[in-house]
């Protein structure tokens, strides 16, 4: 294996130029609008489809579907991502991810409609000859994707450090105002700035394309990880990012080579790059990483029911629930999996809307207690409901793992750890045997005397109802008002004299240990569970639903995400299709993002709007 090492070497820094190409586009865009775009991998489909079709299906050229590919479509998504940006930018931190993983789902949906969800093959359209090169066969298309991606690596570093232009992108999200008073337009120089991080997503997604395939999901979650890339560069330095991309895909491909020596490690590949990602957001110092969205408020005041609506509210949801096997006929099963959604979605509302802590790896904690109560109740031979309580209470310790990131960062930075920390899970976790196994799924009992349809939906019920009473005499206790004032702000709570740190590790450990329980409530209802279902995608798109239905939390969020989720697409045959739900849920919800506002952001600047006049462009520049 010591023999492939430098073979491994050069496939790693070809791989890693471009996930670095992929990282600059989107540190560019982030450190000019504060918005880190989660659909950038999805702009890198995009183009990567598009250039299918001018090539493939069109019979163009291969430079002439580059030209359309680069000076047409990506331009337009780049202005089009601008005006969204700019429509997030006084939203909250939470809902500014949730805002591009709208994007990033009708993306995906809307390309699965249109080409299917088969993969399709592109040709290679760069040289094939090989030369050998220190003892190694390099591709003229490995040495044209590698000296490509270093030369516009310097020539962006050339252009935000030696130019007007690049000192103006540099300068646009600091202070819009203060760059207008210079001549210069704050609109025009974002939506360069995102044009270009554009074209670099377009460009890396059609190189990509030609090893891995045109897959909209699969280059998606490819350009992913170049986020690991972004973090190296701390989400504002191009030089490093590129640098990130690549180490990150030097070590992603030498653990390959580890990886092929050791069968137990085979994923070890894949997660590197998020590994990357987690560590250096974990390790890296205090106060380095800044948000570039640091003007917009990201507090957020929770709203509770009085103590009356809640009991009205929720005499009203136990009758139905009650009376549901009554009426529901075949459907019962459906609605016990809605159920489990409700005290899944009622914890990530407990953390994300009352404490204000941006979680993205949620899925984890349903799927470990999902896995705790098959291996409690098959190999220790517990009763069902001790199994399922322990369950709960064992995936709390993750929940304090994951809230480490929580001490040390917020926002943005927080939703990417743990984010990272969800792909280092699904990788390296879910196929351990005291996990889901190396069969990928594991069979999880019915308590003794309940294994009826009915039955197991009436005593999921009790425990649902459990669930969402404690959540409610947490939102309504001192802590919850401790955790609303963390989410409006932390600074004020210091002062106060409360453990924040303390306050931020509990509601995590509160909220692990809820989504555990409704794992294991969700593996009962079906006898069986699998791992396939848990990715951190999964754990996005059920953020992208509770926010779908609004920003409370409690019992009513929760039931009705768990409609939309789980209800809706078995009464609605024409939700059945995956692309057309991605498609239609992601345009959904970025119309309600984007109808979200921070309270007291004010709106957006005059001078984000408005062009400077040509006469105080003079008067700015007469000095000069």
């Amino acid at each position: 294996m010591i023999d492939l090492i430098p073979t491994f070497l050069v496939a790693g820094l070809v791989i890693g130029s471009l996930y670095g190409l992929a990282g600059m586009g989107l540190v560019l865009t982030y450190s000019t609008s504060g918005l880190f775009n989660f659909a950038h991998g999805a702009v890198a489909a995009v183009g990567a489809f598009a250039f299918y079709s001018f090539h493939e299906q069109l019979d163009l050229p291969w430079p002439l579907a580059a030209l359309l590919v680069l000076g047409v479509v990506a331009p337009v998504l780049g202005l089009v991502l601008e005006r969204i940006a700019f429509g997030l930018a006084a939203s909250r931190p939470a809902m500014k991810v949730v805002g591009t993983v709208g994007v990033l789902l009708f993306t995906v949906g809307a390309l699965q409609l249109a080409y299917g969800v088969t993969p399709r093959q592109l040709q290679h359209f760069l040289p094939q000859d090989q030369a050998k090169v220190f003892g190694v066969y390099v591709s003229v298309e490995q040495g044209i994707d590698a000296g490509l991606a270093l030369v516009l690596a310097l020539g962006l570093a050339f252009l935000l450090r030696s130019t007007q232009t690049g000192r103006s992108m540099r300068a646009v999200v600091a202070d819009p105002d203060l760059l207008s008073l210079t001549g210069q337009d704050p609109l025009r120089v974002r939506r360069l700035a995102w044009i270009l991080g554009a074209q670099l997503a377009a460009l890396s997604g059609v190189l990509i394309a030609t090893t891995v395939g045109v897959d909209a999901l699969v280059l998606t979650l490819l350009v992913v990880s170049a986020f690991g890339a972004a973090a190296v560069g701390r989400f504002r330095s191009l030089p490093l990012t590129f640098l990130g991309g690549l180490a990150v895909g030097v070590l992603a491909e030498e653990t390959r080579n580890f990886a092929a020596a050791h069968t137990s490690f085979n994923s070890l590949p894949d997660a590197a790059p998020f590994l990357v990602l987690f560590l250096v957001l974990v390790l890296t110092p205090k106060g380095k990483l800044v948000d570039a969205a640091g003007r917009a408020r990201v507090g957020v005041t929770a709203r509770v029911m009085t103590r009356t609506q809640s009991v009205v509210i929720g005499a009203v949801l136990l009758a139905v629930g009650v009376s549901a096997p009554a009426w529901t006929g075949s459907r019962l099963v459906t609605w016990s999996q809605a159920l489990a959604f409700v005290l899944i979605f009622a914890s990530m509302g407990l953390l994300v809307w009352t404490s204000g802590q941006v979680s993205l790896c949620h899925a984890a904690f349903v799927a470990i207690g999902a896995s705790s109560l098959s291996h409690l109740t098959g190999e220790a031979h517990l009763p069902w409901l001790v199994a399922l309580l322990l369950a709960g209470l064992l995936v709390v310790p993750l929940g304090v793992v994951v809230a480490l990131p929580a001490v040390r960062v917020s926002g943005l930075y927080l939703a990417l750890a743990t984010f990272g920390f969800g792909v280092l899970m699904k990788v390296l976790v879910y196929n351990r045997g005291f996990a889901f196994g190396k069969t990928g799924g594991v069979e999880i009992p019915r308590p003794g005397g309940f294994t009826g349809d009915t039955a197991y939906y009436y005593v999921e019920l009790v425990v649902v109802a459990a669930g969402l009473a404690l959540v409610g005499l947490v939102l309504r206790s001192r802590v919850g008002r401790l955790l609303r004032a963390l989410a409006d702000s932390p600074t004020a709570l210091v002062t106060y004299g409360a453990e924040v740190n303390r306050l931020r590790v509990a509601v995590f450990g509160l909220s692990a240990m809820l989504a555990g329980v409704g794992g294991g409530l969700l593996g009962s209802v079906t006898l069986s569970v699998s791992s396939i279902g848990f990715d951190p995608f999964t754990s996005l798109t059920w953020l992208a639903v509770l926010a779908l239905v609004g920003t409370r939390a409690g019992p009513v969020p929760a039931v009705a995400a768990a409609a939309v989720l789980v209800l809706a697409p078995a009464y609605l045959p024409s939700l059945s299709s995956a692309a057309f739900t991605m498609a239609f849920g992601g345009s959904a919800l970025l119309a309600a993002v984007l109808a979200d506002r921070a309270p007291g952001s004010g709106g957006p600047r005059t001078a984000d709007r408005v062009a400077v006049p040509r006469t105080t462009r003079l008067r700015a520049e007469a000095p000069a």
